[in-house]
This record gives structure tokens, C-alpha cells and sequence, in this order.
């Protein structure tokens, strides 16, 4: 063998035929077990002095075959795993078969002797899984144990490999508890303690960089696809060597904030090694850690740049995040299990008001009735981070809606609610509200044409200014319509409703004055402008 195990393991080869003397020797001892215990005795001394002389030949050379493999692998750990256990597994099956040319029945002897030798590699590789730090290195080691070995060989030969699994199957149950602590500090340091750097917070810089970039890529392609036709067509022409243009080549992941990128990982490494319900443990943590992040790097965004780049940055991550997550399969819900004291307070405070009866012999006393009202309760939630994170991304979207929506519409709000307030005042003072109309300076016709105008004028400079900014955070026109379809629903609204006042408190002739749009002309400046999408 490769480790120099054809010192002390046994090939079988065709061309040499066993004496069976020995094995039949075993076998007539083995079948009067029965019937005298010396011979059970006699057959147990066997057993344990054909032990006791494998175990000579084979501990130092296993130790030492351990050892070559630890200095050949040195820090691949992965590697290490590998090699080791491919090596005791044939160590294990030969040392299997070995036993059956003496003995026919099996013993707890052979299944000592595996397990020493078994555990000569777990004593060596358990003190490298404990200062493992990298969740990816552990990760590829429980994928070896559960894949390669125990499902792939273990379970082939589960006779002869049974002590090797056993062991084997311990191993990994360390590496997944290894697993497990690191991924909760990796979760507390990386995801909750993470410090932005300036760059990570450079929206929409980035993305406009990015689209930049595509574009450029867009267009060598375009030109480079011209070029080859031209030639190709005029065959006499002389080629000439261009220099290619070199593409950018945009990482949509590397423009992912870098919570979302290493919860999404540090998920992903996960699922392929845990338990279920471990698993949804350590999500529950992740996702709300992230989100937490997100939210974090959003207001940080509103502070540098504006509302709606802080809204759309939280939007666009946390709709990757909603569809990355959607890919496990697993419920994301966990229930919390606390106490609840309140009932003890509240039973502690009325013992000290009944200090009186502290010493009562009666059914009053208040000891006794502290220790009946004050037992604290047992109280079960059901935690779900997909409901939390789709509930935080309808809250901010309902949040750009409205903030978008008031924006568009300041110069008329401010209008119709004048107008409003001169309403109530005229119903509650029994004022004719034409009258009371025409008194207000604000009101008169030329007045409400120029706030008309700058609302306008509003719209036609804000609009593509939004558009764009959906279209670059976003990059997916069906959301960006789900998203400014209520925005310009609200936007129409409140010209429907200043078109209502307008017609019923002034004159034909002030209307023509005003000059109130209709809602197909404001539809048309609300439009969703394609030349924003290819700029």
C-alpha cells in the first residue's frame, strides 16, 4: 500500500491456498461453547491473544501512518479528513476479513481491536477540529464524513465497516458542534458587529458604475460582432490585428451589501450539514441580524445622500434576500420558549402591601397566596424571518409610496388643504363658500394657475428622476411598475380632487384660467419613460 500498510495487512491472493487446519480447529471449539463453558473460556482466550498480537503489529504502524499523513496534508484539513479515513477504512475491512479465515463467529473482541484503531484517528483529528476557525473548512468536513464516507462507503460495507461508522459518526457530530459555535460567532462578529467601510455605503454611485459598465460591455459586443461581419464579407481585405477591448464583466453579487452576501454563504454552508432544526436555529439568528444590518446601512445612506436612496437600497436588498432564501428548503420559524414574570412582580409588590398577614394561620395568609398567584408562566411565540423580513419590505415600500407620493404633490396638498380649511370654516360660521372663496388671496384664479404650473413643472423635472433611480436599484421593470403604479395612482388623485373644487367653486372663465390638466395629460407626464431604462 501507499502508507506501507502491506507490512501488517492481509492480501488475499488466489494463488495461495489457506491451511484450514487453524480455522477448523476454531470452528470444533466454537460449537462446543455450548455445551462446556471451558470451551466458551478457551475460545474468548483466542479471540483475545489473536487480538492482542494484531494489535501489536498494527497500533505503531496505523500511529505512524496517522502522523506521515498529518505532516503531508499540514494545514488541509479537508484533505487530512480524507486520506485518514480512506486509510483506516481499508485497515478496518481487511482487518475484517482476516478475522473470518481463523474464526467463523463474530466476537467483541475483532469489534475492540476496530475500535481502538478507530480511535487512534479520532484522538488525532479531534484536536485540529476544535481550533478550526474557517466555516468553509468545516463545512467541506462534514460533507466528506456524511457524503464519502458514511453514506458512500460505510453503508456498502456496514458489516465490516460498522465500528469504523460508529466512530466515524462521532467525528462528525464533533465537527457539526464545531460548525454550529463558529457560525454563531461568525454571525455575531461578521454579520451584527460589521463595520461598514465608506465604499460599502457608496450608492448609488456603485450601481450607476456597474450600469456604466454593462453598458460598456453591451456595446463592445455590439461592435465587435459589426466588425467580424465586415470582414468576413470582403474576404480580399487585409486582416488587421485590433486590439480587443477589454469587458466589464459586473459581479451582481460584488454590488450585494456585505451582510447579505456572507448571511447568504454562511446560510448555504449551513444547510448542506445540519440538522434541520438546527439549522432554522442559526437562520432565525442570520436573517434577523442582516436585516438588522440592512436597516442599519439604509439610514446611514438617507443621512449621506436622500430618502429615496436609503428606501431603495433597503428595498432592493431585501427583495434578494427575500428570493435567495425561498431556495431552502425549510420553514425559517422557530418558537421561543420564555418566562413570564410579571405575575410574580406583581404578587411580590402585594406581599410587601400584606405585611400584616405575613404570619396568618388563616387561608389568607400572604405567603401562601404569593406562592399561589406568583408561579410564573411558560410562554411560546412563533418566530418566522420570512414573515419579519416580508413585513419589513412592505413597511418600507409603503414608506417610499407615501414619502415619493407627498413629494409630487406638495404644491397641490398645500392647496387642498386651504381650500379644505376655508370649507369647514364656511359650514361652521354659515358663510357662502363662493364668497368667502373670493376674500382669499391664495384662491383667486391666477394664483392656483401658478401653483398648477410649478406641480407641473414638478412632475416633468421628479419624475424621470425617480424612474431612474427604480430603474437603477431595482433592475426589473415589472417591480419598478409595482412600485410606482400607487404612486401614481396617489398623484392622479390628488388632481382629481383639486379638478372637484375647481368645478364646483369658479367660474367657467376662471376654469379656463387655471387650466386644470386632465387625467390623461397627467397619466402622460406620469408615464414610465423607456429612454430612462436604456440611459
Amino acid at each position: 500500500g501507499k502508507y506501507g500498510s502491506t507490512s501488517y495487512v492481509y492480501r488475499e491472493d488466489p494463488k495461495i491456498k489457506w491451511r484450514p487446519i487453524e480455522k477448523m480447529l476454531m470452528r470444533e471449539i466454537e460449537l462446543r461453547t455450548e455445551k462446556a463453558f471451558e470451551y466458551a473460556t478457551l475460545l474468548h482466550d483466542c479471540h483475545q491473544c489473536y487480538v492482542s498480537q494484531r494489535a501489536l503489529l498494527l497500533s505503531p504502524t496505523v500511529n505512524a501512518t496517522i502522523e506521515e499523513l498529518k505532516k503531508i496534508h499540514g494545514t488541509n484539513y479537508s484533505g487530512l479528513v480524507r486520506a485518514g479515513c480512506n486509510f483506516l477504512s481499508r485497515v478496518c475491512q481487511d482487518e475484517y476479513q482476516l478475522f473470518f479465515h481463523f474464526f467463523t463467529d463474530n466476537s467483541s473482541s475483532l469489534s475492540g481491536l476496530l475500535e481502538m484503531m478507530c480511535y487512534s484517528l479520532y484522538d488525532a483529528l479531534r484536536p485540529v477540529v476544535i481550533h478550526i476557525n474557517h466555516l468553509e473548512t468545516l463545512a467541506d468536513m462534514c460533507s466528506i464524513l456524511q457524503v464519502e464516507i458514511l453514506e458512500d462507503r460505510v453503508k456498502e460495507k456496514e458489516n465490516e465497516l460498522a465500528t469504523f461508522g460508529m466512530i466515524i459518526t462521532q467525528l462528525l457530530e464533533d465537527v457539526k458542534q464545531r460548525l454550529v459555535f463558529r457560525a454563531e460567532r461568525y454571525i455575531y462578529s461578521d454579520i451584527r458587529n460589521y463595520v461598514p467601510a465608506p465604499g460599502d455605503l457608496a450608492y448609488p454611485e456603485k450601481l450607476t458604475i456597474a450600469a456604466d459598465a454593462q453598458q460598456l460591455e453591451n456595446t463592445s459586443d455590439s461592435d465587435s460582432v459589426f466588425n467580424t461581419s465586415e470582414v468576413e464579407d470582403d474576404e480580399s481585405a487585409p486582416r488587421k490585428q485590433k486590439p480587443r477591448k477589454t469587458r466589464a464583466v459586473v459581479d451582481m453579487q460584488a454590488m450585494w451589501y456585505p451582510t447579505l452576501r456572507r448571511s447568504l454563504v454562511c446560510l448555504s454552508k449551513l444547510y448542506r450539514c445540519l440538522d434541520k432544526p438546527v439549522f432554522e436555529g442559526l437562520a432565525q439568528d442570520a436573517l434577523n441580524e442582516c436585516v438588522a444590518s440592512l436597516q442599519s446601512a439604509s439610514a446611514s445612506i438617507q443621512s449621506k445622500k436622500t430618502q429615496l436612496d436609503g428606501q431603495l437600497f433597503l428595498i432592493k436588498h431585501l427583495l434578494i434576500l427575500r428570493e435567495q432564501i425561498a431556495a431552502f428548503d425549510v420553514d425559517f420559524c422557530v418558537t421561543d420558549v420564555r418566562l413570564d414574570f410579571s405575575k410574580t412582580k406583581a404578587a411580590a409588590f402585594g406581599l410587601l402591601k400584606k405585611k400584616s398577614r405575613i404570619f396568618s394561620l388563616g387561608g389568607n395568609n400572604a405567603f401562601l397566596e404569593f406562592f399561589l398567584e406568583g408561579i410564573p408562566e411558560v410562554v411560546e411565540s412563533q418566530l418566522d424571518s420570512k414573515r419579519e423580513v416580508d413585513a419589513k419590505l412592505k413597511l418600507v415600500c409603503e414608506q417610499l409610496i407615501s414619502q415619493v407620493s407627498s413629494s409630487l404633490t406638495l404644491p397641490l396638498k398645500r392647496l387642498v388643504t386651504k381650500f379644505e380649511v376655508i370649507q369647514e370654516l364656511a359650514v361652521k360660521d354659515g358663510i357662502d363658500m363662493k364668497s368667502l372663496l373670493r376674500r382669499q388671496p391664495f384662491s383667486k384664479a391666477d394664483e392656483v394657475h401658478d401653483i398648477l404650473l410649478e406641480a407641473n413643472k414638478l412632475l416633468k423635472s421628479q419624475v424621470p428622476l425617480i424612474q431612474r433611480s427604480l430603474t437603477l436599484y431595482l433592475a426589473n421593470e415589472e417591480t419598478e411598475h409595482i412600485l410606482f403604479r400607487p404612486i401614481k395612482a396617489s398623484v392622479l388623485q390628488m388632481y382629481e380632487e383639486l379638478e372637484k373644487i375647481v368645478h364646483q367653486f369658479y367660474s367657467v372663465e376662471d376654469q379656463q384660467i387655471i387650466s386644470i390638466p386632465s387625467q390623461d395629460q397627467v397619466s402622460l407626464m406620469l408615464t414610465m419613460d423607456i429612454s430612462t431604462r436604456q440611459n
